[in-house]
Formats: C-alpha cells, structure tokens, sequence
C-alpha cells in the first residue's frame, strides 16, 4: 500500500487545528483519529516520518497543553476530560515508540513529569478495563499508556532517564510490578529495568523471584500458544486471578520485556534455563511459515515487532551468556531472515549468523 502523504498532511492540518479548540470532544475526535492514521501507516519508516512530522509541528507542546488544561476541567466534563487524555496519552506512546526527535521534545518539555504525576494518581485503580466504569478505565489506561511513554523515552533518548529517576517514580513502580493487570504490571517491569540500567544497578529486578518468574514464564506461553490462533494477541489470566482475561498481551510485548531484563547477566542466564531460546525458536518458525500470512492469521506490523523483539532478546542473551550461541540450532531461520524487508529485522539477524 503507497501512502498518499497529501491526504494524511491535510488531516494532520485538520487535526493541529482541532488541537487549540476549547471544544474537548472535538479535540477527543482529533486524537482518535489521527491514532487511526498511524496504525494504518504501511511501514515503521512511514510512522517515524508522521511522528517526525507531528514534531515539527510542535505536537508534543500542543499535547502538554492539553495536559495541563484538562488538568482544571471541572468535574461535570471530567469523564470527557479522562477520554480525552488517554487518547492523547496512548498516541503519545505511539509517537515516543518510532522517534527519538518526539522523546527527546518530550522530555524538553517536561512531559515525563506530568506523566509521572498522573501514573501516581491513578496508577492503583483494580481491576480490567473490559469491566470498569468508563472513569476508572481511562484512568487506568492513562497510567498503562503513561508507563509506555516513560520506557519508550528511556529505550530512544537516553538522556531523560536521569531526570525519569529524579521524579521518585521507583516507589510506585516497585508496587506496580506486583499488580494484579498483566500489562500494568509488565510496563513496570520493563520501567524499573530501564531506570535500574540508567542508574548502574540492574539488579532491582531479578527473573529468579518466584513470582517474577511465574508471572514471564506464564505470560509468555500464554502469548505463545495464542499467537497461532488470535491474531498474536494472548488472552492472560495471571496465576490466582483467573477472572483477569480480558487482558490483551502480545508476544512481542513479552519479548521486549524478557530483552530488557536480560541485559543482567544473572537474569540471562535464569531466562536460558526456562527455555526462553526454545520458545523463540519456537515463535520465529511459526511467523516464518508463509502459509500462517496467507492465511491472514497474522498482520504484518504485528509479526514484524514480534520478530524483532524474539531476535533482539536473542542478540542480548548472546551478548550477556556468549555460550548459549550453541543453542541456537535454528540457523535456516535465522538465514533466511537475513533477507527480510525490514531493516532491523534483516540486521539483527545477521548480526546472530555472524554475517
């Protein structure tokens, strides 16, 4: 699919211009739409270009605006108010995910702080947002989005993390990482990892904690048995809340996860011995198989942030335990995924055959 950029450029416009009404449902709509253009981007290329654009922009600034005036809405318009601000957060995390020039604008503008406030006031709220009230669901994606925004900042703009760390987020980051919420409690897995990195101390989180290692070895098969049949979605009921399975996690979501903790070498070598190399064997034969894209069975965008992250967590567990190489017995995948379309893909995987 060839993008047509006049169409998308006279939406932005549009959307920029939503962007400073005083009209919160119209703004509501601005951002729900333009999240709806970036998802239907055909590429990673033409998703950072957008968010590059968006910078230029000044989206970021239009977005802190929004935070703070949404801030002092009243309470009559406060659930309009909680929409309007996960919808701008969750677009947030996709910009902050393709373009370090947004993470970096971000931090400038000090959105980490904001961000890091809102995650404290609404990070606790219980329960699934398939069966919350409407108030309490925006909440609570605002803190999962919020958490999204603070990794993605760390991961492509280094820089921020010192600043990420001074706001005093580890606290509720270390209560989070036992929540009963799969994906608020595997954004403050991956959060704490990325701080403790930046600080010199990858060791406040450890795959060897029981209920650590129960919640990714759980997750991951999870993912994995359903990446077959959902379309890579996994549907999770983490051990002892089983009413908790509306929960999406995909696999490259855990992929990415197990990647950051496995920059301790302690943690590698504990992921090893839970047979996380077999499962990316695994997974990379399942999304190499033509017939499984034939079939429509898996989307493009979603099988390519899922390679990418199978191979990065392999690349970083050769990094950490150079002996595991000797596990990695699937080279005709690797090979053949050496000539794969994207550019990160084709590299990381040369980067395993040793070419």
């Amino acid at each position: 699919m060839e993008l047509n950029w006049s169409v998308v450029n006279e939406e932005i416009r549009k959307f920029c211009g939503h962007l400073r009404s005083n009209n919160l449902t119209k703004v509501r709509d601005a951002l729900k739409k333009l999240d709806n253009i970036f998802d239907l981007m055909p590429s990673n290329v033409d998703r950072k270009q957008l968010a590059d654009k968006l910078a230029e922009l000044k989206f970021v600034e239009s977005a802190k605006t929004i935070f703070v005036n949404l801030d002092i809405q009243n309470q009559s318009s406060r659930e309009l108010a909680d929409e309007t601000l996960a919808r701008a957060m969750v677009l947030l995390v996709s910009l902050t995910d393709h373009s370090p020039t947004v993470c970096q604008i971000a931090e400038e503008n000090g959105i980490h702080e904001f961000i890091v406030n809102k995650v404290k006031e609404n990070a606790t709220i219980p329960g699934s947002e398939d069966r919350l009230a409407d108030v309490p669901r925006f909440r609570n994606k605002i803190a999962r989005s919020g958490l999204c925004v603070l990794m993605n900042m760390m991961r492509l703009h280094p820089d921020s993390r010192q600043k990420i760390q001074a706001t005093g987020i580890q606290d509720i980051l270390v209560q989070l990482k036992s929540s009963d919420e799969p994906r608020k409690r595997l954004c403050a897995i991956v959060t704490l990892c990325l701080l403790s990195e930046g600080a010199g101390n990858p060791d406040l989180i450890k795959v060897e904690n029981i209920d650590i290692k129960v919640f990714l070895s759980g997750m991951l098969s999870k993912a994995m048995s359903d990446t077959a049949t959902n379309s890579m979605f996994a549907r999770f009921a983490p051990p002892g809340f089983p009413e908790m399975q509306t929960s999406s996690i995909t696999a490259d979501e855990v992929f990415q996860c197990l990647s950051v903790l496995a920059v301790n070498k302690d943690n590698a070598v504990e992921l090893i011995k839970q047979g996380v190399v077999s499962q990316c064997e695994t997974y990379l034969k399942f999304v190499s198989d033509e017939s499984a894209l034939e079939q429509g069975e898996l989307s493009p965008h979603g099988m390519n942030n899922g390679v990418k992250w199978a191979l990065s967590l392999l690349k970083r567990l050769k990094l950490s335990v150079p002996e595991c190489r000797f596990l990695f017995t699937f080279q005709d995948v690797l090979t053949k995924l050496r000539d794969h379309p994207n550019d990160d893909i084709s590299q990381i995987a040369s980067d395993l055959t040793g070419s």
